[in-house]
């Protein structure tokens, strides 16, 4: 998949699409009423952007942890929007995925998993601050912790500025952030032309979920 679409790509786009381009043609740096601003529209770009990004994990970063013994808790880097996978690598080089759980099914497996230590079997971030997750039981010696994460994108600015959705999916980006926009309070909203876009923005999701492997997105 590539990555060459433009912030300025999709507001000149948006500028068509909310008819603000007027007689002239668009050019994503002014609007012909005041409904909008090119701030607002950006604004709804970068959060469309990032929704996408954790729906449907279309790209992901891996990274690693040093592992604690008789430390459970860890924290992921500030850039993290969201961990989909983690797994455990032992002293001896082997890696084990770790299963996704929460602390109750912990609680009911492993009754004392908060001071028995062994080898780590499951992790969850359930009920823990953004960024930070545990892994279960806490480990009892070194080792490393492999994370599979959504990273939070760049910044756009309206200045030309790749997104980082392949442009097989940038589209989308653009509906949902019409339908941001058209789903607002006041003067501009538009509840039926939101429902659509927003409609076509899932479509994308649901998509992107479908090509990566199954209907829960990747794993």
């Amino acid at each position: 998949m590539a990555f060459t679409t433009t912030d300025t790509d999709l507001l000149i786009l948006m500028e068509y699409f909310l008819l603000e381009n007027g007689d002239a043609d668009a050019d994503g740096t002014g609007l012909l009423t005041t409904l909008w601003t090119i701030s607002e529209l950006t604004d709804a770009l970068n959060n469309t952007q990032r929704r996408f990004m954790k729906d449907t994990g279309i790209v992901l970063t891996i990274s690693t942890i040093g592992g604690v013994p008789m430390q459970g808790r860890y924290t992921a880097s500030d850039d993290v929007i969201t961990i989909r996978r983690v797994t455990w690598k032992d002293f001896a080089g082997d890696i084990v995925a770790l299963t996704r759980t929460d602390a109750w099914e912990a609680d009911a497996a492993l009754p004392d998993w908060t001071t028995d230590f062994a080898t780590p079997l499951t992790w969850t971030d359930a009920h823990h601050p953004t960024r930070v997750f545990e892994i279960i039981p806490g480990p009892d010696d070194v080792g490393q912790l492999g994370l599979m994460t959504v990273n939070r994108p760049t910044t756009l600015a309206g200045t030309g500025t790749l997104l980082e959705v392949p442009e097989e999916f940038a589209s989308y980006v653009l509906w949902g952030a019409l339908g941001e926009l058209l789903g607002s309070e006041g003067e501009a909203a538009d509840p039926q032309r939101a429902s659509y876009c927003r409609q076509r923005y899932q479509e994308g999701v649901e998509l992107a979920r479908i090509l990566l492997g199954g209907i829960g997105g990747a794993n």
